[in-house]
């Protein structure tokens, strides 16, 4: 039987498994408080098309405990857990390529990316 932390976890890592939920981590993260709609743009999502699925992906975030909904703004916004989870993924991203034995950077984007002379 799984204790309370270990649910919580496994959890968190149910949730950031969807490349989509990621990025919309990474964009809450770095833009602030934004709108469904203003997500959905920020992902490059069309509305139309695409709105079934993305708030299926909202909800997944919101029942991990990694982005929270004020309702009076009606904006979304990261919370703690959700920020620790978008640095430990920046960290991993940053030590692939550290072991990789690559040429690294920091960009203006305050991240270690890989050397590029274009």
């Amino acid at each position: 039987m799984l204790r309370k932390p270990q649910k919580i976890s496994l959890g968190v890592f149910s949730a950031v498994s969807a490349p989509i939920r990621m990025q919309a981590l990474r964009l809450l993260a770095s833009k602030g408080r934004l709108s469904y709609s203003e997500i959905m743009e920020g992902l490059g999502l069309e509305p139309s098309k695409d709105a079934g699925k993305f708030v299926y992906h909202l909800r997944n975030l919101l029942s991990s405990g990694l982005i929270d909904l004020d309702a009076a703004t009606k904006k979304y916004k990261i919370t703690e857990l959700g920020l620790m989870v978008v640095n430990f993924a920046q960290a991993v991203e940053e030590y692939a390529l550290k072991s990789s034995g690559k040429l690294l950077v920091r960009t203006s984007r305050y991240r270690i990316e890989e050397f590029d002379r274009s």
